[in-house]
């Protein structure tokens, strides 16, 4: 599944294949509890706080968002995300 993305503020059109396993993992769930990136890291990358960082980097400069609250925002409203199963991440 593809998803075209369009930003008018800078005239880009960006399309963005879903089905990578970019997209397909739990650190949206991690992101949507609000947790800091330490905790995350303890239960998602089995401490490695650098790895976290870097993977939530990247998805932020693909998608063009400037915060982690935009990345969690762009899951939910995209469908990436199952609200009903965030909370077993808390």
């Amino acid at each position: 599944m593809c998803l075209i993305l369009i930003d008018i503020k800078n005239n880009l059109q960006i399309m963005i294949d879903l089905s990578s396993n970019l997209y397909n993992d739990k650190l949206f769930y991690y992101l949507l509890t609000g947790k800091s990136y330490g905790k995350i890291a303890e239960k998602y990358y089995s401490y490695d706080i650098n790895k976290l960082i870097y993977r939530i980097r990247k998805l932020k400069k693909e998608l063009n968002l400037s915060n982690r609250r935009q990345l969690a925002y762009f899951a939910v409203e995209n469908k990436l995300v199952d609200i009903e199963k965030v909370k077993l991440y808390f």
